[in-house]
């Protein structure tokens, strides 16, 4: 069953991947129908709530830091995260997450080096969660 959660997530995560690069907006339509699968999948598999809760815990701080830092880290990212929780629990989730924000950091430091843009410009964070996501599975396939 985890493979079928990797598959729907990858592709959950690719599409609002796509649109957060192409339009600098996460399809929220897309996020709650991922966030629903996501919620039967677990009730599938057998419900844990503290186990459910515990894994959306990295999204509601990035949540938190949307909402204290006035949209510098955009609310669809949090929601994103959020999902990432459902499927992956806490540990995996904050693993993706922490990839996601070294890479992140990474490339703003790339194209600031670089003077493809300035300091306030805005990232789009969802992409790094895709890979931040892939390097988590083929790690997971390396142990394997």
């Amino acid at each position: 069953m985890n493979e079928v959660r990797d598959v729907i997530l990858l592709l959950g995560l690719a599409w609002n991947s796509y649109r957060d690069l192409r339009c600098r907006e996460i399809h929220l339509m897309s996020v709650g129908f991922l966030f629903l699968l996501g919620f039967l999948l677990q009730i599938w598999e057998g419900f844990l709530f503290l186990e459910f809760m515990m894994g959306m815990l990295p999204g509601f701080l990035l949540l938190g830091i949307s909402l204290v830092t006035g949209g510098a880290l955009g609310f669809g990212d949090g929601l994103m995260t959020l999902c990432l929780g459902v499927y992956l629990g806490f540990w995996a989730t904050a693993e993706t997450v922490m990839a996601a924000l070294l890479l992140s950091a990474a490339w703003a430091g790339l194209v600031l080096c670089l003077k493809k843009r300035k300091g306030k410009d805005p990232i789009a964070f969802v992409p790094f969660l895709l890979l931040g996501d892939i390097g988590r599975m083929l790690k997971k396939k390396k142990k394997i």
